[in-house]
């Protein structure tokens, strides 16, 4: 299961993706004696929600279910209608601290803390491969604090500040 969630994504004028927002490819052809199953899809349990994306013009491609992508309407955790119900895509640029001075905080009474986010889902193992075993390990993707040490509720504003 790949996941991203909650996360800014912030391209300002002159520093666009020169195509598309996003590229998430069709399935392909793993390296013999991987493990990994032929085709390899990359869009299964693809989830990307709670994020905040400015990139580029008004119109510019979402980068999904075209010709050669993945994430076809069929998708129920990746298509384009959803991605479009469940990010904020150059609806509106975020407002940050002081991105001059390498202040990439929200602004006070920012944009930013308007977008919806998601809780994080936890890892799941139910995909690995039977050889060779893998530890389960901690399987939480729980984010208790944000880059500069802050507490992070549930509820917070996607990026890496609360505040």
């Amino acid at each position: 299961m790949e996941i991203r969630v909650n996360n800014i994504v912030y391209n300002p004028a002159g520093y666009a993706s020169q195509w598309q927002h996003l590229a998430i490819r069709g399935p392909g052809k793993p390296s013999a004696g991987s493990n990994i199953p032929a085709p390899a899809p990359t869009d299964v349990n693809l989830q990307i929600r709670g994020n905040l994306i400015w990139n580029g013009p008004p119109n510019h491609p979402l980068g999904v279910g075209e010709s050669g992508e993945d994430c076809p309407p069929s998708n129920p955790t990746c298509n384009a209608t959803q991605l479009r119900a469940q990010n904020v895509i150059n609806t509106f640029e975020p407002k940050l601290a002081d991105p001059a001075r390498y202040n990439f905080a929200p602004a006070k009474g920012s944009n930013i803390f308007t977008v919806a986010t998601h809780t994080i889902p936890d890892f799941v193992w139910s995909d690995a491969p039977g050889r060779p075993s893998v530890p389960a390990g901690n399987l939480s993707n729980r984010v208790p604090v944000d880059c500069a040490g802050n507490p992070r509720t549930l509820s917070g504003p996607p990026g890496a500040y609360t505040q």
